[in-house]
């Protein structure tokens, strides 16, 4: 006797075992994802202005999945020197990275002295220079 005869399920074995793969399938992918977004969550960054505020402690600009950084009040994170473009740059987290990317600014967006021609992956510790403002790039997962 046969294991399909013996458990009475005959002539649906193939229709159960193809089934249980799918769903076995699934159950995975369902995992990958969601270990895939709680990893993104889990990066935490922030950009600190090496001149402290009025009261002498250091600046600290949490960044989002995107920040714009410039002169207009819109801007997420706002600097109010001439120097500075209206949207100057922006900061997009993307595969878990966080980079740096320059909106065609008149003065350029700097990373540890070199000018940023291409969105640049972000770095712990990465000096950013934007007009006369100098950042730290800092992070932790």
């Amino acid at each position: 006797m046969s294991l399909e005869r013996w458990l009475g399920i005959e002539g649906n074995a193939n229709l159960i075992f193809l089934s249980l793969s799918y769903l076995f399938l699934f159950l995975v992918l369902g995992l990958v994802y969601l270990d895939l977004r709680k990893a993104e969550k889990k990066m935490e960054a922030w950009l600190k202005l090496e001149l402290p505020d009025l009261k002498g402690r250091p600046q600290r600009f949490t960044l989002k999945k995107e920040v714009v950084i410039g002169r207009s009040p819109t801007s997420d994170i706002f600097l109010s020197d001439r120097r500075v473009s209206l949207r100057h740059a922006r900061i997009y987290l993307k595969n878990n990275h966080f980079y740096l990317e320059d909106l065609n600014s008149t003065n350029g967006t700097f990373v540890n002295g070199l000018p940023v021609k291409a969105p640049y992956c972000l770095e712990i510790g990465d000096k950013i220079k934007i007009g006369p403002y100098i950042f730290y790039f800092e992070a932790r997962k």
